[in-house]
C-alpha cells in the first residue's frame, strides 16, 4: 500500500486514545495512522506549571526557616487554584490542623 494523501482528523485513534491522521491508500483504503510527534510535556520536576509564581513558595519556606507542617501548609495554599483545587485547600487545612493540635499539646508559643 502506498500513500496518495494524508489529514489530521481530530477524532480520537482507537489503540492509543491519541490524536490521528486520516490517510487515504493508493488501493482507495482509508487508513488511520497515529500521530507520532507529541506535545512537550512540562518539567513537572524543576519548573512545574502550578508553581509559576514569584517567589516560589520552596524559597519561602527557606527564607522564613519554616517547619514542614508549616511549609507544607503554604505549599498546598499556594497551589490549589494552579494544581488541587479544593483537595489542596483541604490538605492545606489538615496540615494546619495538624501543626494547631501540636502547639495545644507541645506548645512552645
Amino acid at each position: 500500500m502506498s500513500l496518495t494523501s494524508i489529514s489530521y482528523s481530530p477524532r480520537k485513534c482507537a489503540d492509543s486514545g491519541g490524536p490521528c491522521y486520516l490517510a487515504t491508500c493508493r488501493d482507495e483504503q482509508v487508513c488511520l495512522i497515529e500521530r507520532s510527534d507529541k506535545p512537550e510535556q512540562a518539567d513537572v520536576i524543576n519548573h512545574p506549571p502550578w508553581y509559576d509564581l514569584n517567589p516560589q513558595p520552596i524559597d519561602v519556606i527557606e527564607a522564613w526557616g519554616l517547619g514542614y507542617h508549616e511549609g507544607t501548609v503554604l505549599k498546598y495554599l499556594s497551589r490549589w487554584r494552579r494544581k488541587g483545587g479544593l483537595e489542596d485547600l483541604k490538605k492545606s487545612a489538615w496540615f494546619l490542623n495538624r501543626l494547631i493540635e501540636q502547639e495545644e499539646k507541645h506548645g512552645t508559643r
